[in-house]
């Protein structure tokens, strides 16, 4: 379920990274939204906010959004790059499933999207 109150607040943030070339982490995500807030909750507003800025197909804008102890998106920013950019993912990492994937593989894949998510921002 979208909070659809916090919409706006979620775009604005993501939209902010992109165009300043930073990123925002989870922890910083979750503080927007009330105390025990489902993180599905707090996911799903964060993926209909990105998706109310460009279609994924663009610009995958969670890649924005990172771990605070890796400095890399979750898990399924990875899964949505490799449905949307398969060739592009398998020229990068090969067959490998995204859940196994090296660091160096993840940071390889995010710049790419970064570079997408940073031109798309511009416009």
């Amino acid at each position: 379920m979208i909070i659809e109150a916090l919409l706006p607040t979620i775009t604005a943030l993501v939209q902010k990274a992109a165009r300043d070339r930073d990123s925002v982490t989870f922890n910083a995500l979750y503080a927007l939204f009330p105390k025990k807030t489902p993180a599905q909750q707090v996911h799903a507003t964060l993926d209909a906010a990105c998706a109310s800025i460009a279609d994924a197909s663009s610009a995958i804008y969670s890649v924005v959004m990172v771990k605070k102890d890796t400095g890399l998106p979750g898990d399924a920013f990875f899964v949505t790059f490799k449905a949307i950019h398969d060739a592009e993912y398998i020229s990068i990492a090969g067959d490998i499933a995204p859940l196994n994937l090296t660091l160096p593989q993840k940071q390889l894949l995010v710049n790419a999207e970064k570079a997408r998510v940073y031109v798309h921002a511009q416009v």
